[in-house]
């Protein structure tokens, strides 16, 4: 690592003939060590653009600690256009942290994620919805870890200022709630989808990242605004219990009531396979929109 300035990395996965791309951005002040990763899955677009640009547009001279950057986690997955899973071995990247050095590719880069982590105070992992997914912007934080990770991680996801946070560690595997285990503070940040490159879901995380760091006194800014912002405390999932052809009546931002229906799956003849009703009452957070499905898959969440 270089004393103070900015230098490109490659994160190399042992095990795996595998470097991810990566940045450092040493400040000429000691201060608070951040990490940002994107990519995790490969069609999040706006997520990968703005760590990018993240990387491209913070200054040394401007930063007190130390920022590092994984610009893009699963390479196999972007370059493959591949939707939730690492082509490598199949995995959904986001379930197996905290991973597993001996493992297959996902759990090897995902330990490799969480070792760097822990050389980190905080962690932001941008994401996004997926090639098939449509998504309103919201955070998640895990209260999975103890109170003071929890309070920390809280004040990361207002400081980022989306404008709807959910507090959970349902999504076992995942880096948020792996990192609150591990005593980390960490966000996980969503915004934009159906394999668009959105310019307002670019700009809504590259605008939280450097709010995160202007809490953190990593950078100078003005006191950041008070934002509106929506606390969900339950974010409950359907999937789809068959294969076949998905027919959602609802979508993103959509309000839902436990029990509506909110969609169904109907073989190829158009026979109904399962009638698809809301799993809680509150707001459609993402939505599957895409006409074919399989059995497993995850159609829409609900927070509440």
């Amino acid at each position: 690592m270089i004393d103070t300035g900015k230098v490109r990395l490659g994160i190399e996965i042992p095990g795996l003939d595998l470097t991810l791309p990566a940045t450092a951005i040493v400040g000429k002040q000691g201060g608070p060590r951040l990490l940002v990763t994107a990519g995790v899955h490969g069609g999040e677009y706006p997520a990968i653009e703005a760590a990018k640009r993240l990387a491209q547009e913070l200054d040394p001279a401007d930063l007190n600690g130390t920022v590092t950057i994984v610009h893009l986690v699963t390479p196999a997955s972007f370059f493959a256009r591949r939707q939730y899973v690492n082509p490598q071995d199949g995995k959904n990247p986001n379930r197996y942290f905290p991973g597993d050095p001996a493992g297959t590719a996902s759990e090897r880069i995902t330990h490799r994620l969480m070792s760097l982590a822990r050389e980190h105070e905080a962690w932001v992992d941008l994401h996004g919805g997926d090639i098939h997914e449509a998504l309103v912007p919201f955070t998640l934080v895990s209260n999975a870890g103890q109170p003071e990770t929890s309070r920390r991680s809280l004040e990361l996801a207002r400081a980022f200022g989306l404008a709807r946070l959910v507090v959970t560690a349902t999504v076992g595997g995942s880096s948020y709630v792996a990192a609150a285990l591990a005593g980390i503070p960490a966000i996980l940040a969503e915004a934009g989808g159906l394999g668009q490159l959105d310019a307002e879901a670019v700009s809504q995380l590259r605008d939280g990242l450097t709010r995160v760091l202007v809490s953190l006194g990593m950078i100078a800014g003005p006191p950041l605004a008070e934002r509106q912002i929506r606390q969900f405390n339950q974010f409950a999932w359907n999937r789809a219990e068959a294969s076949g052809l998905w027919y959602p009546e609802k979508t993103a931002g959509d309000a839902a009531e436990a029990g509506e229906l909110v969609g169904k799956i109907t073989d190829p003849y158009g026979d109904l396979l399962q009638e698809v009703r809301a799993p809680g009452s509150g707001e459609i957070l993402f939505s599957v929109r895409s006409l074919a499905i399989e059995s497993g898959d995850p159609l829409l969440a609900v927070g509440s």
